[in-house]
């Protein structure tokens, strides 16, 4: 099998990957839908044979492919074509492609923080089935969310404190990202008594932002685009 273009497509970015093999994913760029052009440079000057793509937004797939070749195969990854078993209902496929990949890293129970506009945290049992989890509002929103209804509190400060903060900027910064890290903790507590030990992951935009008070998560940048690198799409062309 030749190379695959990745695109994992979202609600306000798409990124791009390319991949050779299943163990090779390399992430490209990540475009704002509001700015697509640099895409075609991208498809002229990237080798491959197929196109393969996760997909939340279901409008923004039709101007996607009006810019994708018409030549190359075009694999949508759907309810049909999930890479492992799922019993949780209506969950997007990039949850659902990112606890893959966690999983065939670590082939045991395991869980996914996803960081971006919401968080996401899934849970995979040891058999390889995803479970589900919880979704909440992304650090960016609840730093927005603040700044606009009390614009006078100003920005939460660049680190946490290492005691009880004693600034304003401090007390953002705790109750923002040192509020998601213990609840993200609490939530993976609680589920090990149900699934017992889990390998931790953590991806997306924020995830930088967090790894300091997540030293024992390991850090994977590009989760949904290694699941597009490890599934195996049906032989059907949704240009067809």
């Amino acid at each position: 099998m030749g190379a695959a273009l990745l695109l994992d497509l979202g609600n306000h970015q798409l990124k791009v990957g390319r991949s050779s093999s299943e163990e090779a994913c390399e992430f490209l760029t990540s475009l704002s839908l509001l700015e697509l052009e640099p895409l075609e440079g991208i498809l002229s000057e990237t080798s491959f044979s197929e196109i393969r793509l996760s997909s939340v937004n279901p409008q923004g797939v039709t101007g996607l492919r009006a810019l994708l070749p018409v030549e190359v195969p075009l694999f949508e990854v759907s309810p049909e074509t999930l890479p492992m078993p799922v019993t949780s209902h209506g969950t997007g496929v990039d949850r659902i492609l990112s606890g893959y990949a966690a999983w065939r890293h670590c082939q045991r129970a395991c869980v996914v923080a996803d960081l971006g506009t919401a968080w996401t945290l899934d849970f995979v049992d040891s058999k390889g089935s995803f479970i589900g989890g919880g979704i909440g509002p992304g650090l960016g929103l609840q730093e927005s969310a603040l700044m606009e209804a009390c614009p006078h509190l100003g920005n939460p400060a660049p680190t946490l404190s290492q005691s009880i903060p004693s600034n304003t900027a401090e007390a953002l910064a705790c109750g923002t990202r040192g509020a998601l890290a213990h609840a993200l903790q609490g939530m993976v507590q609680a589920a090990e008594s149900e699934l017992g030990p889990l390998e931790r992951f953590l991806t997306g935009g924020d995830a930088p932002r967090m790894l300091e008070l997540l030293p024992d998560w390991q850090h994977c940048s590009h989760l949904v685009l290694e699941g597009l690198a490890l599934w195996c799409p049906a032989p059907a062309n949704l240009g067809d």
